[in-house]
């Protein structure tokens, strides 16, 4: 994804508006940017989910001077209910089970240190499998 943020960063330099793809100070995690424009909510996995795609969504970001009309949404509520099927196939037990809120830490979604980066909180999400079993 890094890649194609640097391309549209390149157009819009081109159209005459500053733009940057990679950002060389502070911190604006993509999920925290797609939580606000209100594309999906954070599953007990710690990711975000959408409603078409899941968790097999795949993020960059570009900060612009170019004038695109902006908005914010309030964070949709969680939709993952008694469902803890992400904790569950869990291998290293490094989620929580937690359910997401404004002032919840990643530190009380997950273990970060014991995430082994498998991905089986992504595959087995209902709402990525529903994706996944969807007809194009």
């Amino acid at each position: 994804m890094g890649a194609l943020a640097a391309k549209v960063a390149d157009l819009l330099e081109a159209e005459g508006y500053n733009s940057i793809a990679k950002l060389k100070f502070g911190r604006l995690p993509h999920k925290t940017v797609a939580l606000h424009a209100g594309l999906g909510f954070i599953g007990k996995n710690n990711l975000l989910v959408t409603e078409q795609y899941g968790c097999a969504v795949l993020f960059g970001k570009v900060l612009t001077t170019a004038p695109f009309e902006t908005m914010s949404e309030a964070p949709i509520e969680p939709q993952c209910g008694d469902c803890n099927v992400c904790v569950d196939v869990c291998p290293t037990k490094c989620l929580r089970g937690t359910t997401w809120d404004v002032t919840a830490t990643r530190e009380d979604m997950m273990v970060r240190k014991r995430c082994d980066i498998c991905l089986k909180c992504v595959l087995w999400c209902p709402y990525t499998e529903k994706y996944a079993k969807d007809e194009p």
